[in-house]
């Protein structure tokens, strides 16, 4: 619904209101409920998953979205970029081309490259609206560019659930460390794999 509404939005200026100030208080209104049917368990990781996240398509179009991210059909694998992307240099293109080709030999599968990168600041607090769009720029035209506010992969997952988290060899070996051994567990709870990049 997210990802049709988002496409119909040029279309109508009716389906662009509803999607940007309804649908987000529907939304809303929903997690209430379905909070209040579940187990008490269950409750954290809804709300992790329902946290917001900023999504600039290709196109540079934004939208804050709350759910999963777009594109998540069956037939979609969604490859995730992770990184301190302030700037898309042409080896970032390069890999990210690449590797979506390779991974688009698995049968009956549409790659999805989406870039993913902090909508903080250095200071750790968030951007605002001509930061956001500072960050974005080097990406449209290119590839969709995620921005969130989570620093850690576990809680990338959380956000992402079933996406395949790209990254180079030096974070791969970082996270094999047996005190990052919790993190590896909940990433592969949520259907999240890594795959690993070297040039």
């Amino acid at each position: 619904f997210f990802f049709v509404a988002h496409n119909k939005m040029a279309e109508d200026p009716d389906v662009e209101y509803l999607y940007r100030h309804e649908v987000p208080k529907l939304v809303d209104w929903l997690m209430v409920q379905i909070m209040h049917a579940m187990p008490a368990e269950v409750i954290p990781f809804l709300t992790d998953l329902m946290a917001p996240k900023e999504w600039f398509n290709v196109h540079g179009d934004r939208t804050t979205l709350y759910g999963p991210a777009p594109c998540l059909e069956s037939s979609t694998l969604p490859l995730m970029f992770c990184g301190d992307f302030e700037q898309l240099t042409p080896d970032h293109e390069v890999l990210a081309k690449a590797v979506a080709s390779a991974a688009g030999k698995a049968p009956k599968k549409q790659v999805h490259v989406f870039f993913e990168t902090s909508a903080l600041d250095k200071g750790r607090a968030p951007l605002d609206e001509q930061g956001l769009q500072q960050r974005a720029k080097p990406f449209r035209g290119k590839f969709d560019l995620m921005l969130t506010y989570t620093t850690t992969f576990e809680e990338k997952a959380k956000l992402f659930p079933h996406h395949i988290f790209v990254v180079p060899y030096t974070v791969a070996a970082r996270l094999v460390a047996p005190d990052q051994q919790a993190q590896l567990r909940t990433v592969r709870s949520v259907g999240c794999s890594f795959m690993v990049m070297s040039h």
